[in-house]
C-alpha cells in the first residue's frame, strides 16, 4: 500500500543501463498501460539512474545485510511495492 491510497504498489523496473536501450520505452509503455487499470499505484525504477554498483556487496543480497548506504537505499526503494515488472 502506498502512502496515499490504500492501493498496491507494483514498481515497474528498467534493468537496462546501456544507452540505446529498448527497456526504457517499453518500461514506459507497461506502466502507462497498467496505470489505466486504476488498480495499482505505479512506480517507474530506472537502474541507470539509481547509484547501485554492481557486486559490491560483500555478502549475498538474499542475507540482505547491506552494508553501503547505496544498497540500503535501493532496498527501500523495493520494498515499498508489493509486484515488480522487469523490463
Amino acid at each position: 500500500m502506498t502512502a496515499l491510497t490504500d492501493r498496491s504498489l507494483v514498481q515497474v523496473l528498467i534493468a537496462s543501463t546501456r544507452p540505446n536501450r529498448a527497456g526504457e520505452p517499453t518500461a514506459r509503455w507497461v506502466a502507462e498501460q497498467a496505470a489505466t487499470g486504476g488498480v495499482f499505484d505505479i512506480e517507474v525504477v530506472d537502474l541507470a539512474k539509481v547509484n547501485l554498483p554492481m557486486l559490491a556487496e560483500p555478502g549475498h543480497p538474499s542475507e540482505r545485510n547491506y552494508q553501503l548506504p547505496s544498497t540500503r537505499a535501493f532496498s527501500e526503494v523495493i520494498d515499498r511495492a508489493r509486484r515488480h515488472r522487469f523490463s
